[in-house]
């Protein structure tokens, strides 16, 4: 996911947040249940695969995305961002913050060459300010601080040759957070972004002029 939103831009107006955490097993005002997390990947993947280029060469026509994921895979991906946000407090104890969510936002939005992409993926996502911060900023924040912050403890500089030991590190801790998540409820650690949809601009998202 980091990855992916490394190119992509838009320019919109500053919209604030709250952030919080819960136990509670039903998602209060602001949070996402992990189906709704499971749709707006399936849109976000949605979006991403329409982009995706599809060699002229290739005699096999483009398959539909069902076809090339499976369901389990983008269930498990839409749990990315909300498990990284646990394992960054279980064993670094950094909480993602209200100023680091809205940084992030605002670097998205201005870093970038695509921003018709991005519009894309908000529209996709009903330009839902929640959905917004939680299935887009959330992940991409939480996998570079998640990176970072193992980089750190294990005194390593970020490159290529430590990406594999990364992997491997999440891979083996990864289940024991699902686990921790699901017994809260229905998958969902309870990560919530309360928004005041009264201060949102009513035209929030806007393509790059330059």
């Amino acid at each position: 996911m980091l990855r992916r939103l490394a190119g992509i831009s838009v320019v919109f107006g500053l919209v604030f947040l709250s952030v919080g955490l819960t136990g509670a097993s039903s998602a209060p005002s602001g949070s996402l249940t992990l189906d709704q997390r499971v749709e707006n990947q399936r849109r976000i993947e949605e979006v991403y695969w329409a982009h995706r280029l599809w060699p002229e060469f290739n005699p096999i026509p483009k398959p539909k995305l069902a076809e090339v994921l499976s369901e389990n895979v983008l269930r498990e991906r839409a749990k990315d961002g909300v498990l990284q946000t646990l394992a960054l407090e279980r064993y670094f104890e950094r909480t993602l913050t209200t100023a680091q969510l809205r940084i992030e936002w605002e670097r998205i939005a201005t870093a970038t060459r695509a921003p018709e992409m991005l519009l894309e993926l908000y529209r996709a996502l009903d330009n839902d300010p929640v959905a917004i911060v939680e299935s887009l900023v959330r992940p991409a924040l939480a996998e570079h601080l998640l990176r970072r912050a193992w980089q750190r403890q294990h005194q390593m500089q970020e490159s290529e040759t430590t990406t594999p030991a990364f992997d491997a590190w999440w891979t083996k801790t990864r289940p024991g957070l699902d686990t921790l998540a699901s017994s809260r409820g229905d998958g969902d650690p309870g990560v919530s972004v309360g928004v005041d949809l009264g201060e949102l601009p009513s035209s929030p998202l806007q393509p790059n002029a330059a």
